[in-house]
């Protein structure tokens, strides 16, 4: 069970804890041991910078005991040797700047475009699912639960995000009748209906999770399960935008001659200012400057914005 994980200077430090679990025989008694233990591990990642992300995995591949003798020469000590698999993958989110459009108010400009494909995140959200079972066994005892879910659906429907998973439990028990040790093992669907306040478009629904620490209470013929799942879910979808992969200089310079000395532009709908000053081969800032508005300013449906021409200025706006 992972507690903690840590990226320092080329090396993964994770902090964790193996959950073992004991069902013998003494005599004519069936005793139970559970412990946790403790333990650290580290990977050296050369190149790995301390302020990146990390998430790991963990998987017991093997487990051996051996039943020792004591200080007392009694076989009373178990000698554990387990060996966990670790998985885990660094990250770092970076931010890479793209020219989408550009334009020069002097010179006529040769500019290839490319379409690039992109995961945008949409929204985040964190959730947890309560997982309540009852199970007719007639139990004295709980000796040991062990719990195991897989996540088999996952998708939106109109303002919910859906998923859907099986829970798996494999109980140890003491009978109350027979007082002899019995195993429950079987399989309970469940599904997580989670309120989204909009309807998203969705192309891909990524979910971290953990099960919490099981709870139980033993009843006539009932054996009633408690648990929980936490969820952290990223919603995200694919978008294609179009930006300049190459820029080349023609040398021909933009033809001002036949632009009036003053336009006007009524602002249409899904205009910006960066649309206008490329229309007229002219500025942001001599748009502000020759309708006197603050560079605050955002144009709205209707407004009639002055355009001076000016043929002496070599200007390039990006």
């Amino acid at each position: 069970k992972e507690i903690q994980t840590l990226v320092a200077e080329d090396r993964l430090i994770l902090s964790a804890e193996a959950l073992v679990s004991f069902i013998y025989q003494a005599g004519n008694q069936i005793g139970h041991i559970q412990e946790s233990l403790p333990f650290n591990h580290f990977i050296e990642l050369p190149g790995v910078a301390k302020d990146s992300s990390a998430s790991v995995d963990l998987e017991v591949v093997e487990g051996i005991y051996e039943i020792v003798e004591d200080e007392l020469g009694e076989l009373r000590l178990i000698d554990l040797d387990i060996k966990i698999r670790v998985d885990g993958e660094v990250y770092q989110h970076r931010e890479r700047p793209l020219v989408v459009d550009l334009y020069s108010t002097k010179e006529k400009l040769n500019i290839q475009k490319e379409d690039i494909s992109i995961l945008e995140n949409v929204e985040n959200l964190t959730h947890v699912e309560d997982l309540n079972v009852d199970i007719g066994i007639d139990a004295e005892e709980i000796l040991d639960i062990k719990e195991a879910y897989i996540i088999t659906d996952k998708r939106i429907q109109d303002n919910s995000l859906i998923i859907e998973g099986i829970l798996t439990l494999d109980i140890y028990y003491i009978e109350r009748f027979s007082g002899e040790v019995r195993n429950y093992k079987d399989h309970f669907p469940y599904k997580s209906d989670i309120y989204l306040e909009e309807k998203l478009d969705v192309s891909e629904i990524q979910i971290d999770s953990k099960l919490g620490d099981v709870d139980y209470d033993i009843g006539q013929d009932i054996l009633s399960i408690d648990n929980k799942i936490n969820y952290d879910i990223y919603l995200n979808r694919e978008k294609t935008i179009s930006c300049i992969k190459d820029i080349g200089e023609t040398s021909e310079p933009i033809d001002k001659s036949q632009i009036p000395s003053i336009s006007i532009y009524i602002v249409q709908k899904g205009d910006l200012l960066w649309d206008v000053a490329k229309r007229y081969n002219t500025t942001i800032e001599d748009i502000l400057s020759s309708n006197n508005l603050e560079s605050s300013y955002e144009i709205k449906v209707g407004d009639k914005i002055i355009i001076e021409k000016s043929l002496d200025k070599d200007l390039a706006a990006l």
